[in-house]
């Protein structure tokens, strides 16, 4: 059962902002909903669930009476006269919209009817609104998973010729021809030259004119002349997003669609077709419908009936005869690829790689998975930390195998994603980047279960063979988990995270502890104040080692237990939450005591240390004070590494614009950081801030951190002006 806990989310991670107790809170940015707006793209909810759909897709879920979430900072600035949303529901359902909070003035009441597992489209006529303001998406009824939302502008002069369907064609395309024009479908039909238009506009860009046609917008053309029948839908389009369709319904808006095409390009104009079977004939007018994202169309055209099937195929018929990999299961280069969209081959010294953009993606043609597929090893780096690529079979929008995080920013690593997976034989791999800039150098798979052996090694083999931590000193993502029980992933912004329940647990198998383990550090937040992460090996009723108390209820923070143990070899990693819901996007280990000296450091470290946080509490409010600047800090030690946290307190009368903290470099190592720059001058080491936390308001504290081996002194030197 899930809580119903309200949960403020830190939406404004997307932009860069994030708002703590000890940090001076920012604006939240301004939502245009004359365009569609993703439902996760809230701030605040209660009782709903962040969800990823088999698709891709990111969604608002589990939505029953009473749940709700909102978004602040709407710009109605046309007005508002109805609001649409993208939904899935298994029955009767009713979402409420409200002005300002849940229990805010109630402008609408949307009504859903069983969609049968599909996401569909219900719209409600709303009162008035202008300006900036907030508006909450309340269950009133039945359960509801939301995709996204958008608004329609109030009924004033200025927009009212987009919308009247009579008085838009009467001007445009004249009554008196309309009779007498017939279109040819069979050859290239102008999308511009559409006679009803909705929600599209004509655009021109490096000489092409074309249609933007938003999302759950669509144009129509009359009297088109299906006297060759039609087996398929060739659109000459781009879109802004992936999964963008284009759906081809007959006569009517509301007539089933008769197919549906996905936009394949999102950079330049290029032909996306599917075929489809129907025994249409004779005069009818074709609507044209965008779904998910904005489609830009140049053209479109219908293939014959009598056609299409011998012609369609031709093009696509060589690539299978010349395979660019020929054993997968070694090293192959990214920039072979059969194709690329939104990728480029750059190189670096003696490296030559392929750099994909933010939803582009390179494909391998006819991959001979002989061997199967266990795991997809990739050598890359990226230019911002958790950036994603979704392993894919046989199309852009085909099977996810798994997704790969690539944690490298400065220089090529290898990063990899367990996949467990019977395929076998040829298909088509796809790499679609679903976040951040890719550069991938080369990738191998990694081989698995096969078809004349599934028995045996299914049980056995694929975690020993595919550990999900190859280095579990360094961090790895949570979503790595190899297995997963009370516990899914969820995004927030560019964070992928793994969200856990009371009594759920994530366990990573053949953890390899050749340096030992003194302690378990997790990047995570809670719920609620105190939730518990219990360290446990080799089961989930295996030795406790330690338990990781979560503090932080707003942002990710480091946490971390001390252990004293002098466990070595390869054993498994259970995460289990005995209270509350942890919210844990990635971990590491911190090495320890090891078989070739465990007895001298057992006694001697640990215990003088560990006291260590209890002092410099009441030792450090006495730091170096410079115009009103205070700096104080905490330091928790384990024996083998330490963390400390800073907090800068402005008590100057007046905001800061920027700071500086000075530290020792004899008294502390410092490995890791956050929410700082760092450089080293002389005996010191240089803190400053970034460009979000450097101006401090008065009477204000900013909070950060470093991260470091070996031992610590209970006081440290340090400085601030």
């Amino acid at each position: 059962m899930k809580r119903k806990v309200p949960v403020i989310l830190s939406m404004l991670l997307a932009a860069g902002i994030t708002a703590t107790p000890a940090m001076t809170a920012y604006a939240a940015p301004s939502f245009n909903p004359y365009k569609t707006v993703q439902a996760e793209a809230k701030f605040g909810d209660s009782g709903i669930e962040i969800t990823t759909e088999e698709s891709g897709a990111t969604v608002v879920s589990s939505i029953d009476k009473g749940d709700y979430f909102f978004v602040k900072d709407v710009n109605f600035a046309q007005g508002l006269s109805k609001i649409t949303i993208s939904a899935k529901t298994a029955g009767p359902a009713v979402i409420e919209v409200r002005k300002g909070g849940a229990d805010g003035e109630v402008l609408g009441n949307i009504k859903l009817t069983d969609t049968n597992g599909e996401y569909k489209d219900f719209s409600a006529a709303m009162k008035n609104v202008e300006g900036k303001d907030t508006i909450t998406f309340v269950g009133a009824a039945g359960t509801v998973s939301i995709d996204y939302w958008t608004a329609e502008a109030a009924q004033t002069t200025e927009p009212q010729p987009e919308n009247p369907q009579p008085e838009n064609p009467e001007p445009e395309n004249p009554q008196p021809e309309n009779p007498t024009v017939t279109v040819n479908p069979y050859a290239a039909v102008e999308a511009e030259s559409a006679q009803d238009k909705y929600f599209a506009a004509d655009l021109s860009k490096d000489g092409v004119n074309y249609l933007g046609i938003k999302a759950n917008g669509y144009i129509v053309f009359k009297d088109v002349d299906f006297s060759n029948g039609a087996a398929g839908l060739v659109a000459n389009a781009k879109s802004d997003r992936p999964n963008t369709a284009l759906e081809l319904h007959i006569d009517s808006l509301d007539s089933q669609a008769l197919t549906s095409v996905k936009i394949k390009s999102m950079s330049a104009f290029g032909e996306s077709a599917q075929e489809f079977t129907s025994d249409i004939t004779g005069k009818h007018d074709v609507y044209l419908v965008a779904k998910t994202g904005t489609v830009n169309l140049d053209s479109w055209y219908i293939t014959p009936a009598t056609t299409t099937t011998p012609e369609e195929p031709t093009p696509e018929e060589p690539q299978p005869e010349n395979p660019v990999v020929t054993d997968p299961y070694s090293d192959f280069q990214a920039e072979a690829a059969n194709v690329k969209e939104a990728a480029t081959d750059a190189t670096a010294g003696d490296a030559t790689y392929t750099s994909i953009k933010a939803n582009g993606y390179i494909a391998f043609k006819d991959v001979d998975l002989t061997k199967g597929i266990s795991g997809v090893m990739l050598n890359a780096k990226s230019a911002a930390p958790n950036t994603t690529v979704d392993v894919r079979v046989d199309g852009v929008d085909g099977q996810s195998l798994g997704k790969v995080k690539i944690m490298s920013m400065g220089a090529f690593k290898n990063a990899a994603v367990k996949i467990d997976s019977t395929l076998t034989g040829k298909h088509d791999l796809y790499l679609v980047v679903t976040n951040g800039v890719a550069d991938i150098d080369s990738l191998k798979l990694l081989p698995g279960k096969t078809t004349p052996d599934p028995v045996n090694p299914d049980p056995v083999n694929p975690d020993p063979v595919t550990p999900a931590v190859t280095d579990p000193y360094s961090d790895f993502q949570a979503e790595a988990a190899n297995v997963k029980e009370a516990a899914t992933d969820a995004t927030a912004g560019d964070a992928t995270y793994t969200s856990i329940k009371a009594n759920g647990y994530i366990a990573f198998k053949d953890v390899d502890l050749t340096k030992g383990i003194s302690g378990v550090m997790l990047n995570a937040k809670s719920a609620a104040p105190n939730t518990t992460v219990d360290v446990r090996v080799d089961g989930v009723d295996g030795q406790s080692l330690g338990k990781v108390k979560i503090m932080s209820m707003g942002a990710f923070k480091n946490a971390a237990v001390k252990i004293d143990s002098t466990l070595t070899g390869k054993h498994d990693l259970y995460l289990v939450v005995t209270n509350g819901v942890a919210d844990i996007d990635s971990l590491k280990l911190l090495p320890g005591k090891t078989t070739p000296d465990p007895v001298n450091p057992d006694p001697v470290n640990p215990d003088p240390v560990n006291p260590d946080p209890v002092n410099p509490d009441p030792v450090n409010p006495d730091p170096v004070v410079t115009e009103g600047l205070n700096v104080r800090y905490e330091i928790n030690s384990w024996g083998t590494g330490y963390v400390v946290n800073f907090f800068v307190d402005n008590q100057s009368g007046s905001t800061t614009n920027g700071w500086t903290v000075k530290v020792r470099k004899n008294q502390v190592s410092i490995d890791n950081s956050w929410c700082v720059n760092i450089r080293e001058e002389g005996d010191y080491y240089v803190i400053t801030p970034l460009d979000w936390n450097k101006n401090i308001a008065n009477g204000q504290s900013i909070q950060f951190g470093i991260i470091g081996s070996g031992s610590i002194g209970n006081t440290l030197d340090v400085t601030v002006q």
